[in-house]
């Protein structure tokens, strides 16, 4: 159970994604619904859907690497899950015939198995590539790879390549030709950078992952649709690896404290500003990412990112200071939930139950990986040092 936890809880939250907002209707004739279903598929619908379907089981595929890989019988085990997958995801569509806000197609099945594979993929080939660089024995090597993957998510999503010679100019005329200084901006990739530190103690020559990870990731912008690269992007990427390169030098486990210090003052603040309350709360949403499926769903799933990156790089530097796992993970999910009641009173913000949830998620994750296990996980302050 500990190993396919992980897996487990992709499979509800991909059920709770696409069953939402679950106003649920006996359609006027199941057998035409059904029949419609089965026997008109068309294949393409639009990019968006194409691309939602794809990417909505790609983690499927990735969880069900972690939850085979290494254990006996694992082809076995992993042709199962496969299995159980794809009838999943028929299953799924099937349940959206009751669900009148929801479009039920063959397609979609056809679109969650290329996801599938491809998160198949990826599984194998991240684990391939954290065998070559992480630290052995480090059992955070693998969690501390997924939070920085959320990283890249908050910062680059959608991840839409362009080559338009007009939109590299764009994107870089907040850096060279309106310079503009954004304090927020500035502090958020400051921070996160310097967050970035954590996860690297897990790698041989985290210095120099560090420092290609963050160049890489500004010199990616002007060829991403939507991204720009400004002063504030900048001065910050700069000053994080400043933070970072210190915190790797000084030592990880005296670093410790005062990264999670600096996160947890900076995501306080930034779910705070401006500062100025209402009299009377907003509506808090209880449900699931309520709010997080409405609006832009692009500017949602990197905001969504950026959650996840910020809890789980916390989960993490947690049981890096041998904190107790539970313990850690209710400290975090309670001060989250403060925070989101406190956004009831300002104006303009929503409050979403969502984000006290992922302490919990990572909680289950380190131990579907074995990270949590006895709140243990590898990392000397000489292999930080490095």
């Amino acid at each position: 159970m500990r190993r396919t936890g992980p897996l487990l809880l992709v499979a509800a939250l991909v059920s709770y994604g696409s069953l939402y907002p679950f106003h649920l209707a006996w359609p006027p004739s199941l057998g035409h619904a059904l029949e419609e279903l089965f026997s008109h598929p068309a294949w393409w619908t639009s990019l968006s859907d194409v691309a939602g379907n794809v990417l909505l089981f790609v983690p499927m595929g990735v969880a069900i690497v972690v939850a085979t890989d290494g254990r006996p019988n694992a082809g076995t085990w992993r042709a199962v899950w496969i299995v159980l997958s794809l009838a999943l995801a028929l299953l799924l569509q099937i349940a959206q015939v009751f669900v009148p806000s929801r479009s039920a197609a063959m397609a979609d099945v056809l679109w969650n198995g290329v996801g599938l594979a491809i998160g198949l993929v990826v599984g194998k080939a991240a684990r391939a590539l954290m065998q070559r660089l992480a630290i052995g024995g480090d059992r955070l090597a693998a969690m501390s790879a997924l939070a920085l993957a959320f990283w890249g998510g908050w910062r680059l999503w959608p991840f839409v390549p362009t080559i338009d010679f007009q939109h590299f100019k764009d994107s870089l005329k907040p850096l060279l030709l309106q310079p503009e200084f954004n304090a927020w901006s500035f502090a958020s990739m400051a921070v996160s950078v310097a967050l970035l530190s954590a996860l690297m103690v897990s790698l041989r020559y985290p210095k120099t992952i560090l420092v290609g990870v963050t160049a890489a990731s500004i010199a990616a912008r002007p060829f991403l649709v939507g991204q720009t690269v400004s002063v504030s992007v900048v001065a910050g990427a700069v000053v994080g690896l400043g933070l970072g390169l210190g915190a790797l030098r000084m030592g990880m486990q005296r670093a410790l404290p005062l990264l999670i210090l600096l996160a947890m003052l900076w995501f306080t603040a930034d779910s705070l500003r401006p500062f100025e309350f209402s009299d009377a709360p907003g509506t808090m949403n209880w449900a699931p990412f309520a709010s997080m499926l409405d609006g832009s769903m692009d500017n949602n799933l990197a905001a969504l990112c950026g959650v996840a990156f910020i809890t789980g790089v916390l989960a993490i530097m947690g049981r890096r200071m041998y904190m107790s796992g539970s313990g850690w993970t209710i400290v975090l999910a309670l001060w989250l939930a403060l925070l989101e009641i406190a956004q009831a009173w300002l104006p303009g913000r929503t409050s979403d139950a969502t984000v006290a949830m992922f302490p919990f998620a990572w909680w289950l994750a380190l131990r579907g990986t074995g990270a949590g296990v006895h709140g243990r996980g590898r990392a000397s302050s000489g292999s930080a040092s490095r």
